[in-house]
């Protein structure tokens, strides 16, 4: 999903809704980040000034580990069922 989908997610007063947001949006990120980090990897494209390979690549495990709480967080939401939770993903 784009982040562009996201934003009316985001502003919704359901936190789950919210929620789902912040899980996509993060996604996304991550996604664009490893992109980034082969394209480094391939020769395809240069890191930006002042940066590190390793300093991204530590950005990006740090991000999965942030997204799978997220994740997790809403799997016991949808699982434990303490709030209605239509199939998120």
């Amino acid at each position: 999903m784009e982040l562009a989908h996201t934003v009316d997610m985001m502003l919704s007063d359901d936190p789950i809704e919210r929620l789902k947001a912040e899980y996509y949006q993060t996604q996304n990120r991550v996604d664009e980040l490893r992109t980034f980090l082969r394209a480094v990897e391939d020769g395809e494209k240069d890191l930006p000034p002042n940066t590190t390979y390793n300093l991204l690549n530590r950005q990006y495990q740090t991000m999965l580990v942030y997204l799978n709480i997220l994740e997790e967080r809403l799997e016991l939401l949808h699982t434990k069922n303490t709030l209605v939770v239509e199939s998120w993903m």
